[in-house]
């Protein structure tokens, strides 16, 4: 079971990468990036060696191995200056790749946080009416303000893991090389690290999503209030409808410091872990047989490794924090898509009557309004529709506009019937005035 919701995370991450924008060149980067510190890091240890014992050139030449090769190929004869100048540039390389990449990782973010605010404002009132009925204002409220942006941030952070994720695997393969038994000690502890941390993050994702549900019923409670103003002002029963929004607040804010605590804490263990996994490694480095040049080396390296293995599950911490945030959001737009309001393609002429056919209506909750209704709207006449609260008015009104579809009988527009015409060309002529 928790290997299948391990590879079920996996695969969810993989869809956010490649539905991030420029994932291609960022992912590309990152492994030019990493080839660069591969090329550029062993380099040092002749440098060091050089520093350490002062041996000459011909002897310090048995530690370049594949790089006398590129050296004598670009024509450059190998000593304690070039070596270093070349290692530098290519170390400084890739650290400029690493800039660029997540610049542009931070830049696709922003862009996706745009376009889901353009996606649900634009597909939000061409849903059906029966569901924008349904749809809570401070929903909708909500997910435009605070779920759009930390949805494209797991976007953002998806494609993060990716990055320290090639930078852990090039360090790591550095490692190997230089020490292996180094860094099969590392495999264990940073074994130890991943399991405790995947158990950490799945209960960080839950207390995410009880948040954010906590969260959207505040959004929800705060814009009754502000519809309700005069009500709530004039009223006894402000004091009720406030201890449910304190009872909200205090929900989040338990939660969010829980949240806290639980990050601050992985971020501690993590940091300790790897630090006295570093004090050991040098206390041990003779029984290790690792020599003064390869450990110096070894430890530049990991103390690359660490930094990026600790922001590896920092990412991936915040992207379980993130995820039903972005599983809200594509709900909201799925359901969007699915209730969709149906249009057809013929244009009503304004000089023709309006004529309903035995029109019936019933709502979803089973309240029937309206039953068998005859009659015609003629063209350039005024009609009023006259009535007691609940007698049908606005629903026949909502039966005209083509907000509601009768449950019964035909609504001709001209010749054209309601389920024929053309819903968004016959809106467009029409002026509204709410009551």
């Amino acid at each position: 079971m928790y290997f299948y919701n391990l590879l079920s995370k996996l695969k969810y991450i993989f869809t956010l990468v490649i539905t991030t924008p420029y994932y291609g060149w960022i992912i590309f980067l990152q492994i030019i990036s990493g080839f660069f510190s591969i090329a550029g890091i062993p380099m040092l240890i002749p440098v060091l060696e050089y520093i350490r014992t002062d041996i000459s050139g011909a002897e310090k030449q048995g530690h370049m191995g594949f790089f006398n090769y590129v050296f004598s190929f670009i024509g450059v004869r190998p000593s304690f200056y070039s070596v270093l100048i070349v290692s530098s540039v290519l170390i400084l390389l890739g650290q400029i790749l690493v800039f660029v990449s997540t610049t542009i990782a931070q830049f696709a973010q922003i862009k996706l946080s745009g376009e889901y605010r353009k996606k649900l404002f634009n597909s939000y009132l061409a849903v059906d009416w029966l569901w924008l009925t349904r749809d809570k204002s401070g929903e909708m409220n909500h997910a435009i303000i605070r779920e759009v942006e930390l949805a494209s941030v797991a976007h953002l952070n998806s494609q993060r893991i990716v990055i320290y994720l090639t930078q852990l695997m090039v360090f790591l393969a550095l490692s190997i090389k230089l020490s292996f038994k180094v860094t099969m000690l590392a495999f264990v502890i940073y074994g130890f690290l991943i399991i405790i941390n995947a158990k950490n993050t799945s209960y960080v994702q839950s207390l995410s999503e009880n948040f954010n549900e906590t969260f959207k019923r505040l959004s929800t409670l705060t814009a009754n209030i502000l519809q309700n103003k005069k009500f709530f002002k004039s009223s006894i029963a402000y004091k009720g409808f406030v201890s449910k929004v304190f009872h909200c607040i205090d929900q989040t804010m338990h939660t969010a410091k829980i949240l806290n605590i639980r990050e601050q804490l992985q971020i501690s263990w993590t940091f300790l872990v790897t630090f006295t996994f570093l004090i050991c490694l040098i206390m041990s480095h003779r029984i290790l047989r690792v020599g003064f040049s390869e450990l110096l080396v070894v430890l530049l390296v990991f103390q690359r490794l660490s930094p990026q293995f600790s922001s590896l599950f920092e990412n991936y911490l915040a992207l379980n924090k993130n995820i039903p945030i972005h599983q809200s959001i594509t709900h909201r737009l799925n359901d969007i898509k699915k209730n969709k309001e149906l249009c057809g393609d013929e244009i009503y002429q304004f000089n023709k009557s309006i004529t309903f056919k035995e029109v019936g209506f019933r709502y979803p909750e089973g309240k029937r309004v309206i039953n068998n209704i005859n009659l015609e709207i003629k063209p350039c006449q005024t009609v009023a529709f006259v009535g007691t609260s609940g007698a049908g008015k606005s629903t026949i009104l909502d039966l005209i506009l083509c907000l509601l579809k009768p449950a019964r009988g035909t609504i001709f527009y001209g010749e054209i019937s309601h389920d024929r015409l053309d819903i968004f060309a016959f809106r467009k002529e029409v002026a509204y005035v709410s009551q």
